[in-house]
C-alpha cells in the first residue's frame, strides 16, 4: 500500500508543481510540504494540524482526501502492548521533576484548609472601651496666645530692620543715570540756531 506523502507527491508531480507552489496554494510552510510527503507527521505540530494538512495538500492536488485521512487515523491508533511483568513500587521522590498546574486541586486543598481553621465566636469577643482622654483648653489657648505674641514681635522686628537701612544714594558721577540728560543732538540744534 502506498504511504500518504508518496501519493500526495505522486499527485503533485503529476500536475507539474513545485512544493512551493503548493505550498503558496495551501498558505502552508515549504516545510510542512516535506515532512508530509516524507511522512515525519510527528514533526508537525499536533494531529489535528496534520489532518488539516493533509486535507489541504490533497485539495491543492485535485484528489479525494478521505482515504488519506483513513490512512492516517490507522498510523495514529496505537498498538497495544503486551501486558508487562508486574514491578516492584519504586518510591516517589520527595520533590517531583515536573508539576502539572491544576486550579481545581489547588482550589480543593485551599478550601480544606480553610475549613480546619477554628474561627472564635463572634459572641464572645467585645470590644476593649477607650477612657475619653480630656482636653486641656487652658493649655491649648495659653500656647495660641503664645504664637500670636511671637508673630506680632516678629512682624514689629522685621519693619524696624527695613526700616533702619540707609537709602542707597547715587554719586553725583552716577547721577546721569537717574536723571538722564537731555538729548545730545537737541542741545547742539538750538546753540547753532541760537548763533546764527
Amino acid at each position: 500500500m502506498e504511504t500518504i506523502g508518496a501519493t500526495l507527491k505522486a499527485a503533485r508531480e503529476k500536475q507539474n508543481l513545485s512544493r512551493e507552489e503548493v505550498a503558496k496554494a495551501t498558505r502552508l510552510k515549504t516545510t510542512y510540504i516535506e515532512w508530509i510527503e516524507n511522512n515525519d507527521f510527528h514533526r508537525l505540530i499536533a494531529p489535528v494540524y496534520a489532518k488539516g494538512f493533509i486535507r489541504l495538500y490533497a485539495q491543492c492536488v485535485q484528489i479525494d482526501p478521505q482515504p488519506l485521512l483513513r490512512q492516517f487515523a490507522a498510523l495514529e491508533t496505537p498498538v497495544q502492548p503486551a501486558p508487562a511483568a508486574p514491578q516492584k513500587p519504586s518510591r516517589k521522590p520527595a520533590f517531583p521533576e515536573k508539576t502539572i498546574w491544576n486550579p481545581g486541586a489547588y482550589a480543593k486543598i485551599l478550601m480544606n484548609a480553610c475549613r480546619k481553621i477554628k474561627l472564635p465566636a463572634m459572641g464572645k469577643i467585645r470590644m476593649p472601651t477607650l477612657k475619653p482622654i480630656p482636653a486641656p483648653a487652658v493649655k491649648w489657648m495659653a500656647v495660641a496666645a503664645a504664637a500670636a505674641v511671637c508673630a506680632v514681635i516678629l512682624s514689629a522686628l522685621a519693619q524696624k530692620v527695613s526700616s533702619s537701612r540707609p537709602a542707597l544714594k547715587a554719586s553725583p558721577a552716577c547721577r546721569w543715570i537717574a536723571d538722564p540728560p537731555e538729548p545730545y543732538l537737541e542741545v547742539t540744534a538750538r546753540k547753532t540756531t541760537a548763533s546764527r
